[in-house]
């Protein structure tokens, strides 16, 4: 009996331990948490000057022109996701030293797409990392080091009007 409460006291402190450490982790909180749901679709969102079918293809154009791989594509509900991998640098932390290590990071873009009135369509983008290989997870300071999503999407708008345009024109 004695080695039964014994037991069951030594399993009791292990787990009051284990759940003291869960406060040594981080949770990873994406770099857009501090702005509003109406601000972030502002800067994800534009109306594009062309018809649906030649928007719908001068996205997967300009997509594949930023090196992304379209992996996959409806039409009929104007959904797009693409990914590319970008090689990063991860710091990572030993007890008594800290080495460097290279490894791939998924870069995915989705896009949806809808009719906005007579020549209109209505344009989202939405970028994010994934998780680095390996399982290593960036911090929101290395997130914003290998990605700054308001450059995609400027970049992304402004690459997207000119593909449109080329489209209609046949060039």
């Amino acid at each position: 009996m004695a080695r039964l409460c014994n037991l069951s006291a030594v399993l009791l402190i292990i787990s009051f331990t284990n759940i003291g450490c869960l406060g040594m982790f981080k949770v990873n909180v994406a770099a857009d948490d501090d702005k509003s749901a109406l601000e972030i679709r502002s800067v994800q969102l534009r109306d594009i000057e062309g018809e649906y079918k030649t928007t719908f293809r001068a996205v997967m154009d300009v997509l594949q022109d930023m090196g992304f791989t379209i992996v996959q594509t409806n039409m009929e509900t104007g959904h797009v996701v693409a990914i590319k991998k970008i090689l990063i640098t991860v710091t990572i932390r030993l007890l008594f030293s800290t080495r460097q290590h290279k490894t791939f990071v998924p870069q995915e873009a989705t896009v949806t797409m809808e009719k906005w009135g007579e020549g209109v369509t209505r344009v989202r983008v939405n970028t994010d990392l994934g998780k680095v290989e390996g399982g290593v997870h960036l911090n929101a300071a290395d997130r914003a080091k290998y990605l700054d999503p308001e450059k995609f999407y400027e970049e992304f708008f402004a690459n997207l009007r000119k593909a449109v345009f080329l489209r209609k024109e046949k060039i």
